[in-house]
């Protein structure tokens, strides 16, 4: 029986992390942009992403140069409405785990039925010598 759990628990805990990764990769996307600026900013606003200089320390405690990113919501005259530093990415990260647990169920549906099969197969051999 644990035999059969197995590829569908390792389908899951890999792609939760490929699903993290690609979602820190894309936070700056036009595609993210697009699904995040409804939620996070107000009604009738553009949004844009700003980058700026910052620093971060390392694991001996030295600090380091590193880019900060913020999500700004504009007017329509290009005023600062709102900016929002992490919220977005969390919003769009949130958006990308889903998206990967939800794939991650699919394929365990998928590979359960020829996971039991191999499985019933491989019983069925050793029982038979």
């Amino acid at each position: 029986m644990l035999d059969m759990v197995h590829p569908v628990f390792s389908t899951g805990t890999c792609i939760a992390p490929v699903a993290m990764l690609i979602g820190g990769f894309t936070s700056g996307t036009s595609l993210a942009l697009r699904v995040v600026t409804p939620v996070v900013c107000p009604p009738d606003t553009t949004s844009k992403i700003h980058s700026y200089a910052t620093t971060t320390q390392d694991k001996n405690g030295f600090k380091q140069p590193a880019v900060g990113y913020e999500l700004h919501c504009l007017d329509s005259n290009g005023k600062l409405i709102k900016t929002s530093q992490v919220g977005y990415s969390f919003f769009w990260m949130g958006i990308i785990a889903i998206v990967g647990v939800m794939l991650s169920a699919i394929m365990a549906f998928l590979l359960a039925a020829p996971a039991r099969a191999w499985v019933a197969r491989f019983v069925k051999k050793r029982q038979a010598v």
